[in-house]
């Protein structure tokens, strides 16, 4: 590198440092003299994967190593200052890779700054390949330091990408402005659709053998050899695959990482395990030597290799290694990889070709290089292990990302149907398709996730004793007018991994002060059946469980089997799968993803023997109100779908409480004399039964909190002795003198069929409409009229029973929309009362006239959106938006006052800020906003607002279409 340009950046470095390769970038920067601190990296310790080793080369003539085959992406802390007073420094970190290696251009060492005690972090640079000299280098990064920081601690990452070493970290004082140091944006490929070929699949329906549609290992034996992986630096590829080789012929080899302890524990209290004794690698080498012939090796420059050595090692009875490894431990090498092949999408090809046959088709693994945790499971039962790239390692040399997409869909479409793929297709953020990207494309060819890249002893826990799963009778609980049920469901336990690695809060005393229904995968009856039983059989009676997303394994129904000839068959083999696990786990009620009616319906019809349906992984895009997501749908089955969010970001439990207590009561949107029934969604990352309690504390006397399948039985109940079932808007948009139109839901929720008469008031130009109703179908129903004021009454006759419903009109003056805008040109779409709406800040309030509105108060509201959402989606089309907004008062600091925008998924389509002139206060403008939507995505609406703003007031919006009539 250019020395002189290193003088001229760090002209007050010491001569020692001028000898050294430098990664130059940004602006000059002066430092202040000599270093303010100094760290030597072992001295921080060397927690694994890092250990100390010599180098001479160091400071000190020691440093820490990772190599990349051991790389956990967690970061490293290195180094420790305290008492750094307030101001700007730079760390300059002392590192080193192995340049012998023909790593990706990408391939990236991160190195960064936090303020430790739980501060504030200053982020951290990225250091690509390309900047790294053949020796040792100096990467600085720039950070300042603010007053009441604590502790600085300095960290190094490999994020998996290359053997690194690092030496030293030293911090500088920066006399002038910081530079800029952070390395140009990661190379990243395009956005790729995960494929559309093949399609028209014939169906073949698989029967699931007799360990069910998973295989299972032999019973565990009483003699367990367990090797204690927890901090130490072990080589866990080399082991899974050693313990998949040892299990086959009986589970006897166990590794301890994470909370594995706890179920090793466990299968001794149940009797499943008598002795455990503890052992070295070596010594497990030695010890089982029979079961295995040599290593595979694999090709650090193809990551598919350590997939493809996974199978080979099955199939051949290796160990799958890095050389490095093999040297280690003097094995032979089996199958060397190295250079065999020129990209993934190669390997996976010539692995199909040779090893297909030879291989258990009844499940696969989706599954990134870097993690070893299910491949004893792949090993011991010859699976298929494949990976699907997203846009970061997809840009990877040598990838080639659309080669290995299409190999993906071609294994997808060779797999019998209604086979699961373990693992997941996620491993950070652009390495791999993604959660929805995966999930989705399995669901097209019938398989579906059972999310477990990180459960670890999966050869073991299969063969445990299999108790018997039985729940506790839900309560007979009497349905009261006014009251309003609660049932609140924990999300997440489809993933093995949640309930093996304590993703879930239950081991508090919190837990049972308040019904929760735990969602938990039916496939963990067969793949983990001791944790299972755990968790079964230290339930309390306000605990019970559901099937999580969305049946046996984590699909999304309304793509499943698309890329078959005829979807339905493809699906019912799911929900058979789904109805038989269901029952052995004694599971009431599916909390189904990603559906429509049209699946909620078809579900209810194939799993007549469950109790409801409790959709959606936080509310639904299609739930704006009360009575879309509480409803019966066929056969009378009872839907509940959740009526909360995912919660806000914040890490304070009461503001959770809080924000989660004002969404039921804002999802309440029932007549005082009425019941409501109310799904309340709880992600399980943010959430746990304390916080439960609280939300229950905050909540007035006339909540009632039960199970979930409690609240589908009330439910039911109070639906049936109404015999008709309406849904109506509470608000409409109608422009005066000009015809509306209100679309209507009905459903005969009796046993047989009667005559419905539907009439309006208060409008005129409109005749009653009779309509037959037969029982358990929902109808919809259509109303044209012309509105005549500002309240309709509708009112539905049958069998000598009146329903009555109230709806408010928002009346538009024909006359006030844009110049050149003909109000008979324009077509309701939707209308969206702002309590409605999904907000960031703002309260919901009702007026005296009965108006539902949101209001922001200046200096007291956070900033954010008022409103956003509500992602519905629309035909393509010219768009007129009309806002209804109310300044409050004249309280705040700064002009504008709002910004509003129109976007698709984050992509705005027009934007305009609103100042005080465009508000008077205390008048009720309206914001008529003209767009174009061609979008596959959900419309978003928003008030953007800030604090220092004046107090604002939000009705609602309205959309109308600009037809061409």
């Amino acid at each position: 590198m250019n020395k002189l340009c290193l003088v001229i950046v760090l002209c007050f470095l010491s001569a020692a440092l001028l000898a050294e390769d430098f990664v130059m970038r940004g602006e000059p920067a002066m430092l202040a003299g000599p270093p303010v601190a100094v760290c030597e990296a072992e001295a921080a310790g060397a927690p694994a994967p890092w250990k100390a080793v010599r180098d001479p080369g160091a400071s000190g003539g020691r440093a820490l190593f990772c190599s990349v085959e051991k790389a956990t992406g967690k970061s490293l802390v290195c180094g420790r200052f305290e008492g750094l007073r307030p101001g700007k420094y730079i760390a300059v970190f002392r590192l080193k890779i192995d340049k012998d290696y023909s790593y990706p251009e990408d391939t990236a060492v991160f190195a960064g700054v936090t303020a430790g005690d739980g501060g504030a972090g200053y982020g951290e640079s990225r250091f690509l390949f390309g900047e790294f000299g053949e020796g040792w280098t100096l990467a600085p990064f720039a950070f300042e330091a603010r007053e009441g920081d604590g502790a600085a601690e300095a960290l190094v990452k490999s994020a998996r990408s290359c053997d690194i070493w690092v030496d030293k970290v030293e911090i500088f004082e920066c006399k002038g402005p910081l530079p800029a140091l952070q390395a140009p944006p990661a190379k990243r490929a395009e956005y790729l659709e995960p494929g559309t070929r093949p399609r028209g699949l014939g169906y073949r329906p698989s029967a699931p053998g007799d360990g069910g549609i998973f295989p299972v290992s032999k019973p565990v034996s009483k003699h367990i050899f367990a090797i204690d992986c927890r901090d130490r630096d072990y080589d866990q590829l080399m082991l899974t695959s050693l313990q998949g080789l040892v299990n086959r012929d009986r589970p006897q080899l166990y590794l301890l990482v994470g909370r594995e302890k706890l179920w090793l524990d466990r299968l001794t209290e149940r009797g499943d395990v008598e002795k455990v004794t503890y052992i070295t690698p070596r010594q497990a080498l030695k010890r089982f030597s029979r079961y295995y012939k040599g290593a595979v090796i694999t090709d650090r420059r193809i990551p598919a290799t350590v997939n493809t050595a996974t199978m080979y090692a099955a199939v051949y009875g290796g160990l799958v290694c890095s050389e490095r490894t093999a040297a280690e431990y003097g094995l032979p090498a089996l199958l060397d990889l190295r250079g065999r092949y020129g990209d993934d999408a190669e390997a996976y090809y010539s692995a199909y070709a040779e090893l297909w046959d030879r291989l258990d088709h009844s499940v696969s693994l989706c599954l990134h290089g870097s993690i070893s945790c299910p491949r004893d499971y792949a090993v011991q039962h010859k699976l298929f292990v494949f990976w699907a790239p997203g846009v970061v390692d997809g840009a990877l040399t040598p990838a080639d990302q659309k080669k290995d997409l299409a190999f993906v869909n071609f294994l997808l479409a060779q797999l019998p149907p209604n086979t699961p793929v373990l693992g997941y297709p996620f491993a950070g953020e652009g390495v791999g398709i993604g959660e929805g990207g995966g999930v989705g494309l399995f669901a097209r060819y019938g398989h579906f996730l059972v999310p477990s890249d990180y459960s670890s002893n999966l050869s073991v826990h299969s063969g445990a004793r299999r108790a018997e799963l039985r729940q506790k009778e839900p309560r007979r609980i009497p349905l009261e007018a006014g009251k309003r049920y609660v049932a609140f469901t924990m999300s997440d336990g489809d993933n093995l991994q949640v309930l093996a690695n304590g993703g879930w809060a239950w081991e508090t005393d919190a837990r049972g002060k308040v019904p929760i229904t735990w969602n938990m995968s039916p496939s963990a009856s067969m793949l983990i059946p001791d944790v299972a039983d755990y968790y079964y059989s230290t339930a309390t009676e306000n605990d019970s469980f559901g099937a999580a997303v969305s049946g046996v394994g984590y699909t999304y129904p309304a793509l499943y089997g698309e890329r078959f000839k005829d979807a339905e068959p493809v699906f019912d083999g799911f929900l058979a799968l789904t109805d038989k696990y269901m029952k052995e786990m004694d599971m009431r009620v599916l909390a189904p993803m990603g559906v429509t009616e049209k699946e909620l319906a078809h579900i209810a019809e194939k799993l007549p023997g469950i109790k409801g349906l409790l959709p959606d992984y936080a509310r639904s895009r299609d739930v704006t109100r009360y009575d879309e997501g509480v409803f019966l749908t066929s056969g009378n089955m009872p839907v509940v779908r959740a009526g909360t969010s995912m919660g806000p970001d914040s890490g304070d439990p009461e503001e959770k409480a809080r924000f989660t207590a004002r969404e039921i009561t804002d999802f309440a949107g029932v007549e005082e004399n009425e019941p409501a029934f109310i799904h309340a969604f709880l992600c399980n990352w943010g959430y746990g039964p304390a916080i439960v309690d609280r939300i229950a504390e905050l909540l007035p006397e006339n909540y009632v909190f039960v199970s979930g399948e409690e609240l589908a039985l009330l439910e039911k109940e109070y639906m049936r002795e109404k015999r008709l079932l309406v849904s109506a808007p509470p608000e409409t948009a109608c422009i005066e003198g000009f015809v509306s139109r209100l679309t209507l839901k009905a459903q005969n929720t009796g046993d047989s069929p009667f005559e419905a008469a539907f009439d309006l008031k208060g409008v005129a130009g409109f005749s009653p409409l009779k309509k037959k109703m037969e029982p358990g179908k929902p109808e919809t129903v259509v109303l044209d009229f012309v509105p005549a004021g500002g309240r309709i009454t509708l009112e539905v006759s049958f069998e000598g029973r009146t329903v009555t419903k109230e709806i408010t009109a928002n009346l538009y003056d024909g006359a006030s929309f844009p110049a050149g805008q003909d109000p008979a040109k324009l077509e309701l779409a939707a209308h969206y009362n702002a309590t409605n709406m999904p907000s960031i800040n703002a309260e919901s309030y009702t007026s005296e006239d009965g108006t539902r509105y949101r209001a922001a108060i200046s200096g007291e509201s956070k900033s954010g959106a008022i409103v956003f959402g509500p992602y519905k989606s629309m035909e393509k089309g010219r768009y007129l938006a009309a806002y209804n907004l109310v300044r409050l008062d004249e309280k705040g600091k700064s002009d504008p006052v709002c910004t509003q925008d129109i976007a698709a998924e984050g992509q705005k389509l027009c934007e305009k800020q609103l100042f005080r002139r465009d508000l008077p206060v205390g008048k009720r403008v309206t914001l008529y906003v003209p767009f174009d939507w061609d979008s596959k995505n959900g419309l978003e609406t928003r008030i953007f607002w800030d604090t220092e703003s004046d107090s604002l007031r939000v009705d609602g919006v309205s959309i109308f279409r600009i037809t061409d009539r």
